[in-house]
């Protein structure tokens, strides 16, 4: 059976193997598992008590992490791939020397809507797994 979806976290639920499209050319394939593993277990998400900081945030993190930095739908927390725990600890701590509260951070596996953008350079179509929640 062939499932289509831009919704990836039904991809995620549903699919046995799935392929990456961009620009009408596969560019991956494997299993959920597999996908993320291929792109790294260390993605940083970070969640700022003021947006108005978002953008010094992510510049702070894409500059320190080389790794683009994406922005959630709600707007306040940011995700960027981090190559080691040593460097998401130092990311933190100069995001706390800059004055940039925190309210949340977590290191984990990565989603596999942070797989489809580490593998295409872009935000993927579908509904980001937060944005349904109330």
């Amino acid at each position: 059976m062939l499932l289509t979806t831009q919704y990836l976290e039904e991809a995620d639920q549903l699919a046995a193997r799935i392929a990456v499209i961009d620009h009408g050319r596969k560019i991956a394939e494997g299993t959920s598992r597999e996908l993320k593993a291929a792109t790294g277990s260390g993605f940083l998400h970070v969640a700022l008590a003021d947006v108005a900081r978002l953008d010094q945030a992510a510049s702070i993190l894409e500059r320190r992490l080389e790794h683009p930095v994406q922005r959630s739908a709600e707007g306040a927390e940011l995700s960027v791939l981090a190559d080691t725990a040593k460097a998401a600890n130092e990311v933190l701590a100069d995001l706390v020397a800059a004055g940039i509260e925190l309210s949340d951070f977590s290191m984990g596996q990565p989603s596999l809507e942070e797989v489809f953008f580490a593998l295409t350079g872009q935000p993927s179509l579908g509904v980001s797994p937060k944005d349904d929640k109330p």
